[in-house]
């Protein structure tokens, strides 16, 4: 395999896809108590951040993707799905990130808060553990070196309960998708390899060199037949 100075590189894309409530806070009230209707008026706060080894917490403001964002207000809604390919407030659906590192997985922080004129009350914590290797398939996000060949896809992960779920019924859905930076390869995006025309070409997955036929490897093997 070739190397670089460089550890990697990767581009991270995170996708909101859908949240639900049943209308109580964090603390098990309502959020709007009778006699007005009992939805929330939940908005959002992001924070993305490289996969940590052992427990993480339920929030962070501070991360290496993406420091703290935040959506827009979805009044009086406990069904929200949000809309793609579009400015929600401080966060556009879907975002890309890019890292000039190896990819090892990440950890996406949610924070779902109620707007109110009073105070705004939190009503639950999302924290989402997006794995640094795919079971089962081991270059799922490699792709070849034309950038007209991805082979990549987003990948789900649906129905995150909330840390407050037993009160709150919160449910969160979202996408990622970790695409390796061009010439990098492996399901890390840790391999660095630039075909070099005449001598050798990429393998489109692992970055292995692919020595390309030569004058005399070709009469060689003729001389062999």
């Amino acid at each position: 395999m070739s190397t670089h100075a460089s550890p990697g590189c990767h581009v991270l894309s995170l996708q909101l896809v859908s949240w639900t409530g049943d209308g109580d806070k964090a603390d098990g009230d309502s959020c709007d108590p009778w006699p007005f209707n009992k939805k929330c008026d939940p908005y959002f706060s992001i924070c993305i951040d490289k996969k940590q080894s052992g427990s993480v917490p339920q929030w962070k403001n501070v991360c290496s993707y993406q420091s703290e964002v935040r959506t827009s207000v979805y009044d009086n809604d406990d069904d929200v799905d949000f809309p793609t390919n579009s400015q929600l407030n401080q966060f556009y659906n879907p975002s890309s990130f890019r890292q000039e590192e190896k990819w090892i997985g990440a950890n996406v922080y949610v924070k779902v808060t109620e707007n109110d004129a009073n105070s705004n009350d939190p009503i639950d914590n999302h924290v989402f553990d997006l794995p640094g290797r795919p079971l089962g398939q081991q270059n799922l996000w490699a792709y070849p070196n034309s950038q007209d060949q991805f082979v990549h896809h987003w990948i789900d992960v649906p129905n995150n309960h909330g840390v407050n779920y037993a009160r709150t019924r919160s449910i969160m859905s979202l996408k990622y998708k970790p695409v390796c930076c061009k010439d990098y390869y492996n399901y890390d995006c840790s391999v660095y390899c630039v075909p070099q025309a005449g001598l050798y070409t990429c393998d489109p997955l692992t970055g292995d060199k692919i020595l390309e036929p030569t004058e005399t490897t070709i009469k060689d093997t003729i001389t062999t037949l």
